[in-house]
């Protein structure tokens, strides 16, 4: 009995730590479209029109600050830059080791290397509200 009550308390504690800025707007603010709500509750910023009029505001509870700002001809463009680690395979294949990985190796199906990837998000802004966002990836 103890115990299940030591566990109700401790969820109790935990719920609040799971939800984010983003996630508490989008529950206060039903009005948002899907899409928009999809962005805030999870933080991701996917290419393409689905943060077309969402504002400054929204970005950011979303996404966080931008790791640069760029002036263009109609307005701002807000850079978000990730980088990771990719190992080749012997096969030529690659595979994500998030912003670690291991060593290198020359054997088929082994790990032949490694590469930075850098992942740039840029979410175009007329005035106060974003009109598209491009995704793209480099190797360094």
């Amino acid at each position: 009995m103890k115990t299940v009550l030591i566990f109700a308390v401790l969820a109790l504690f935990c719920l609040p730590g799971c939800s984010t800025p983003g996630s508490e707007y989008a529950r206060a603010h039903p009005e948002l479209s899907a899409a928009h709500r999809d962005i805030l509750i999870h933080g991701v910023v996917r290419g393409g029109l689905a943060v077309e009029g969402m504002t400054k505001q929204q970005v950011r509870l979303a996404a966080g600050n931008p790791t640069a700002v760029e002036k263009f001809d109609r307005g701002d463009v807000w850079v978000y830059s990730h980088q990771s680690f990719v190992e080749r395979e012997g096969g030529g294949e690659e595979r994500s080791l998030g912003s670690q990985g291991g060593g290198s190796s020359s054997k088929p199906g082994i790990t032949t290397g490694r590469q930075m990837m850098v992942e740039k998000t840029m979410i175009f802004f007329e005035g106060d509200r974003a009109t598209h966002a491009q995704i793209s990836k480099e190797r360094e």
